[in-house]
């Protein structure tokens, strides 16, 4: 297979979503593509984890579907073609930059990578931050294929962040003037590379157990969501010629507006989240379905949702709240899956920056409706301060 991605990320996320998703688009369509995984903070036990196994492993469905029918199912990964450490293997990831052939980058750096840093320079081995660390690579493939349009990227940002491809797309064009580039790579950025905003949803709670002889399996629920919205100037039709992820039988949308998906899906399922996380281990319980099937947290939770998460969604006449109760009905179903267990302890990575993006635009539209403050944000807020200063 062809190397078509290039993927800042190595975790089980995007390795039971990207990775999975991929590897039906092989078997189903003509993509016949693999994906680069690189460690974008330097880290080696994973992609040597994965090196270990010639990069493959296996995505271990559990759960129930739309029916209520039970889903156990087992895949292998073959899609990923080799794994390259940015900071220890320098050469080889700026060499990546030649690979006629790629076309797509992927990321998933937490809410906090997508972030514009002053401090990181061209000639760093490499920047700290991701959106500096994508610059240098396009510029040195735009060096190197001589500005040839036909070698831009298709950007798809994972980050749960509102509008992520148009914030990594203003992050770069600030470090190619923050370094002086030339204008003619300015353009071939603004005409030849699409930044294409996205919202991802599956909840995928870790290493998998249950396959012998793979430490690199990773469990997921059967539920999947890709929204993905087209840049101007780049349609639908031009994306799906290459990225053929609709003719899967999956679940992906490609729209010209990705924004209500996001809100819905970031406030109900990702602030519930972020908030049952924390308060729930304060409560010295450890994940998502012990919560909800806990009466006094299952009760601080629905009234969490109901009463305080989702009135910030229906402010604007956008959504209706049947719907919203429909997609409620559904995070139910989801939070109690009895096949696996959505440890609270992994939320809780980069926890404040997740309540920011997650959680306060619904705590500041409480206040603004009621001129009081959301009991459980708040608890949840302080439960956050709390957890991270024992840490």
């Amino acid at each position: 297979m062809k190397e078509k991605i290039i993927q800042f990320g190595e975790g089980n996320f995007l390795r039971a979503f990207v990775e999975w998703i991929v590897e039906r688009m092989n078997r189903e369509t003509d993509f016949n593509g693999s994906v680069v995984v690189l460690s974008p903070r330097g880290s080696t036990a994973t992609i040597e984890s994965l090196r270990g196994q010639n990069c493959r492993y296996h995505v271990h469905q559990r759960g129930l579907d739309a029916d209520g029918g039970r889903v156990d199912s087992v895949e292998e990964v073959t899609c990923v073609s080799r794994c390259v450490n940015p900071v220890s293997e320098y050469a080889d990831y700026m060499s990546l930059a030649h690979v006629e052939s790629l076309r797509f980058v992927v990321s998933n750096t937490t809410e906090a990578g997508i972030a514009f840093d002053s401090s990181c320079k061209l000639d760093d081995t490499p920047p700290t931050s991701y959106p500096a660390k994508l610059t240098q690579w396009l510029y040195e493939r735009f060096r190197h294929f001589g500005g040839d349009a036909s070698k831009g990227m298709i950007i798809l940002p994972c980050e749960l962040i509102f509008g992520n491809g148009k914030c990594l797309r203003q992050c770069v064009m600030q470090y190619v003037e923050l370094w002086g580039l030339h204008d003619s790579f300015r353009r071939w950025v603004e005409e030849s590379c699409h930044f294409c905003t996205t919202l991802v949803d599956r909840i995928v709670t870790g290493r998998d157990t249950f396959i012998e002889g793979d430490a690199m399996a990773v469990a997921c629920e059967p539920y999947h969501l890709w929204v993905i919205e087209h840049p101007e100037g780049f349609s639908p039709e031009s994306l799906e010629k290459e990225f053929p992820v609709t003719r899967c039988g999956l679940n992906v949308v490609i729209t010209d507006d990705e924004t209500p998906y996001h809100e819905r899906k970031v406030t109900l399922l990702n602030g519930t989240h972020t908030v049952m996380a924390a308060v729930g281990l304060q409560r010295g319980i450890e994940s998502v379905r012990e919560a909800m099937e806990n009466a006094e947290m299952r009760q601080f939770i629905e009234k969490l949702m109901q009463e305080e998460l989702m009135p910030s969604l229906l402010e604007d006449g956008r959504f209706q709240e049947e719907e919203l109760d429909s997609y409620i009905a559904q995070l139910r179903q989801r939070f109690l899956n009895p096949f696996i267990d959505h440890k609270l302890e992994s939320i809780m990575l980069n926890a404040m920056s997740k309540f920011e993006t997650r959680d306060m635009p619904a705590l500041l539209s409480y206040w603004n409706r009621t001129g009081h403050l959301p009991q459980c944000i708040v608890e949840g807020l302080a439960a956050i301060v709390d957890y991270q200063k024992k840490r």
